[in-house]
């Protein structure tokens, strides 16, 4: 497969928190980026098709993470989650999907690995686990490939968050950097963030 020249290539990672609230901004978005992110767009698996739709140009890999609420009788609580990786389609004969669940998507581009995350902010254990999880996925291509992950990763990077140890941990196992810090300092290096859980999208690559 192709290999891409990741400096030659528009990446963005927006957290929407709900499609009908993002949609704006995600249509600028893809004006001007190769590659889109995005986390937390609140859809069911019947409704994902609005990707195609706002980005008919584009190849859309998504999941939801609310079907489990259609077993109920009623809706409850706020809507939550979902993930989508927007590809460019003049990209289309390098990009595949590797993996996707409720929590990650992986999917390869070229030489590049690109994984979307919305990891959960209250059970350290499940959180470890899911860490683990994608370290597998990177593993099997660690000797030939760029790794990008971005996402809402529920954590601070430091140690007064009980995440971090783990997500520290995963990040130098994988080789990877953190890469906010070398944003532009014109806007803040996230899209969406929580007051009360310091809740953040960043992107870390190898």
């Amino acid at each position: 497969m192709a290999e891409c020249d990741v400096n030659s290539i528009c990446f963005a990672s927006y957290n929407m928190h709900g499609f009908n609230q993002g949609e704006s901004l995600l249509s600028e978005l893809i004006t001007s980026h190769d590659i889109v992110c995005v986390q937390e767009h609140w859809l069911f698996t019947d409704d994902l098709c609005k990707f195609n739709a706002i980005a008919p140009n584009f190849i859309s890999y998504g999941i939801s993470s609310m079907d489990n609420n259609l077993m109920s009788d009623f809706l409850k609580g706020r809507p939550f989650g979902g993930l989508t990786i927007l590809v460019h389609d003049k990209f289309c004969k390098i990009a595949y999907l590797l993996h996707k669940c409720e929590n990650y998507i992986v999917i390869k581009f070229g030489n590049i690995i690109i994984c979307n995350v919305y990891l959960p902010c209250n059970d350290p254990d499940f959180y470890k686990c899911i860490l683990q999880d994608i370290s597998s996925y990177l593993l099997k291509y660690r000797s030939n490939s760029i790794f990008m992950i971005c996402g809402v990763f529920n954590s601070n990077f430091t140690n007064s968050c009980k995440l971090w140890p783990s997500l520290q941990q995963f990040i130098k196992f994988n080789n990877l950097c953190i890469t906010d810090s070398k944003l532009s300092h014109v806007c803040p290096p996230y899209t969406y963030q929580h007051m009360s859980l310091g809740q953040k999208s960043f992107l870390t690559t190898s």
